[in-house]
């Protein structure tokens, strides 16, 4: 062998060794970044997850609050009766106390009744 070839032999070897070591930072680095990754992934479905909670949450809520709404709608319709009721039944009794006779004549009429006696 002649002192070049070992002279290039050393330097495939220093090569190699380099190269051996740059790949080894280069997975390295490759696990990191898919480390943080991994993390960020894990926080986005860990927020997701507080959403869909509070979703459902809010939900149910809007369903109660249907329930309610249609129930007071319900409520209201019952109550437009009676008042249309009550209308009608003010209209009767006014009717009625413009019949009656008021107070004073009846006072009257009591007076002239005991003039006539």
């Amino acid at each position: 062998m002649s002192i070049e070839s070992e002279e290039i032999k050393e330097y495939l070897s220093i090569l190699d060794k380099q190269n051996q070591n740059y790949i080894g930072v280069l997975v390295e680095q490759q696990r990191e970044d898919m480390k943080a990754v991994k993390e960020m992934f894990s926080f986005m479905n860990d927020k997701l997850d507080r959403h869909e909670v509070i979703l459902d949450s809010h939900t149910e809520m809007i369903g109660t609050l249907m329930e309610d709404v249609s129930t007071l709608m319900e409520d209201v319709s019952i109550l437009k009766e009676d008042v249309s009721i009550l209308k009608s039944d003010m209209k009767e009794v006014k009717s009625e106390l413009k019949n009656k006779t008021n107070t004073s004549d009846f006072i009257d009429l009591k007076q002239q009744v005991s003039e006539l006696i």
